[in-house]
């Protein structure tokens, strides 16, 4: 699984900023904390975790220049955030407007791609 040390590391321990996750799939502890690189033709990468057990739920990373978008979620935890966006009638693979998410099913891949999108220098 994906650990706040892996996102840390990814991100150069750089956070620009953080929020309770609004849903509710994930539980009354779920927070996020992202980097942003204040670009809307830049990049952002996110980390969805439990602030009391530090499970984490979800990774994301965005490449807006390339208009790509990548997310992992944990296994153990993607059926009830899939019940959840069919709740709430929210294509669940749309990351925005006509932008899909690329789902990655391990660690490895999610955590190399997101190593890529956070060193791009040719995102502005």
């Amino acid at each position: 699984m994906i650990t706040l040390k892996d996102f840390m590391e990814t991100v150069d321990y750089q956070i620009t900023e953080g929020s309770n996750y609004c849903w509710d799939c994930f539980g009354p502890n779920a927070f996020a904390i992202d980097y942003w690189d204040g670009s809307h033709t830049g990049k952002s990468l996110s980390l969805t975790f439990d602030t009391k057990t530090q499970v984490v739920y979800q990774m994301e990373a965005y490449d807006y220049a390339q208009e790509l978008a990548y997310r992992w979620i944990n296994p153990d935890f993607a059926k009830l955030h899939n019940d959840e966006a069919a709740f709430r009638k929210v294509k669940q693979d749309q990351a925005w407007d006509n932008v899909d998410y690329f789902d990655f099913e391990n660690k490895e891949d999610m955590l190399t791609t997101s190593k890529r999108v956070f060193h791009e220098k040719d995102n502005v």
